[in-house]
């Protein structure tokens, strides 16, 4: 297997990637040499490429690997436990891994955060919104703390389904109890108001990211770039284009496309319908 997992490797290196027929072969080949923690790996590997998993045939073996292992009384670490949760999760089996937390906490393990975040992550990945908050909430209530991962999952789920209001809600929430947000948390706000066209709400909280010492990064700047010029507002994008350049990264296609119209240096845009904006 460790040949196999080299050859991988290599391939993703020359910029070949694996497809499902290989995960699913070094799934298969995990299972075989009893490596429960691999075999996972790359099923959760494999939701997150969007990848189709020989899912009851693959998912049982690793199942049924496990309850051997437990048999012959081999302890299972939480790491471990996490993986086959991570693994279930992204091939659409929440509601099967929570139907089975308790046989973990029965083994004497007790789920982390990793643990938590893995399987509200899952239920947001099924699109399934009101359980993910169904199941943050009462971890909550089970002393489950909250962490900024947590929040950036269930930021970007809301953002996924499009409840964008919801999203900020669950921000400015967040920071009136003081918790920390990061980053990515702005940036993926930032992103779907961009979307939505909302960008001066995207401005104000790229200037709090700025108050708060929080450095926008280059997804920040390519997020408001593309929004501004969309909009047609480009004197603005291109003071953006400009951090952008400083960072040492190209701005957005969108942009230089635009520059290749043959934009004024003052930012308008020609024709008399579009000044105006």
């Amino acid at each position: 297997m460790d040949e196999a997992i080299n050859m991988v490797k290599k391939m993703e290196e020359s910029g070949f990637f694996p497809d499902a027929f290989t995960y699913n072969t070094l799934i298969s080949g995990f299972c075989k040499v009893k490596n429960l923690e691999s075999a996972f790996k790359m099923m959760s590997e494999m939701g997150e490429k969007s990848l189709k998993m020989e899912t009851d045939q693959n998912v049982n073996k690793a199942l049924k690997l496990r309850d051997e292992m437990k048999e012959k009384d081999i302890v299972l670490t939480i790491i471990t436990y996490n993986s086959i949760i991570s693994g279930l999760c992204k091939s659409g089996k929440t509601e099967q891994v929570v139907r089975k937390l308790n046989e973990l906490v029965e083994t004497g393990l007790i789920p982390d955060e990793t643990t938590y975040n893995t399987i509200i992550h899952g239920y947001l990945w099924e699109g399934n919104v009101e359980n993910a908050f169904q199941f943050h909430n009462k971890m909550v209530k089970n002393s489950f703390e909250p962490d900024v991962i947590t929040c950036n999952i269930l930021l970007h789920g809301l953002c996924k389904e499009g409840v964008l209001e919801k999203a900020l809600n669950l921000f400015n929430t967040w920071k009136s109890k003081g918790k920390i947000v990061d980053v990515v948390t702005c940036n993926k706000l930032i992103a779907s108001l961009c979307k939505e066209e909302r960008l001066d709400a995207a401005l104000k909280y790229i200037a709090e990211m700025e108050e708060n010492n929080l450095v926008p990064d280059h997804y920040t700047y390519n997020a408001i770039v593309s929004g501004l010029t969309d909009a047609g507002r480009i004197k603005e994008a291109k003071e953006f284009t400009s951090k952008l350049k400083e960072m040492g990264i190209a701005p957005q296609q969108s942009l230089q496309m635009d520059e290749r119209k043959n934009i004024p240096s003052d930012g308008s845009l020609q024709g008399p319908d579009l000044t105006s904006q």
